[in-house]
């Protein structure tokens, strides 16, 4: 009798072993079947989107501070506003009003470079809200103040559709009647671009944006 049941008591144990290892199994299968069920209940509205902007779409900006050569320092932040939505397709990959940020790279003075004087910035950065910064491979924007002779034609002018840079009318006009007199040949000591003032760039390399 003692035998029979320790027997009985081993593949009773045995049976025990192998109904835990299931239960286990099946709490894993019930665990991952709850997730897929929550996925699939998000809305399709809420569920985050992937959205590339092709290489070469032109983004329009717009300074949100002055920048002057003659304070202006390299690696200085500079920040800018989208002015101009961009879609892919019908869905709005950037919104106008997004952020983007650059750097200052170019300063040059002509007391110390013999130069016209000039102020490089590139843009490296944007920054919508709902969405995490992404990062833009774009030219460098060079502004360097122009001799009277060569923006003439331009003063009050339109820049273009397909223009690319600083649009002269934003930068130069308002800055330069009577800094340059009479004198054709002479330059300004400084380079300045005005609150407000537009540029235009292009993207190098194509941008994912989740949202």
């Amino acid at each position: 009798m003692g035998a029979g049941t320790g027997r009985s008591g081993g593949d009773s144990s045995c049976r025990g072993g192998r109904g835990q290892g299931d239960g286990r199994r099946r709490l894993a299968a019930e665990n991952r079947f709850r997730r897929q069920s929550r996925a699939c209940l998000v809305p399709t509205a809420f569920r985050a989107a992937q959205i590339e902007v092709p290489a070469g779409q032109k983004l329009d900006l717009e300074l949100q501070s002055p920048l002057s050569s003659n304070t202006a320092k390299v690696d200085d932040r500079v920040e800018a506003k989208i002015t101009r939505e961009v879609r892919v397709g019908s869905v709005v990959a950037v919104p106008a009003g997004s952020l983007i940020v650059g750097t200052v790279t170019v300063v040059d003075r002509p007391e110390t470079t013999g130069r016209r004087a000039r102020l490089g910035v590139r843009f490296h950065t944007l920054a919508i809200e709902g969405a995490s910064e992404i990062p833009l491979v774009l030219d460098e924007l060079i502004y360097e103040v122009p001799f009277l002779a060569d923006i003439a034609p331009s003063v009050g002018g339109d820049a273009g559709n397909e223009a690319l840079g600083w649009l002269p009318r934003q930068t130069v006009t308002r800055h330069l009647v009577g800094a340059l007199g009479n004198n054709v040949g002479a330059y300004r000591k400084s380079a300045y671009l005005p609150m407000g003032a537009q540029a235009r760039v292009k993207l190098l390399a194509p941008v994912s944006i989740t949202r």
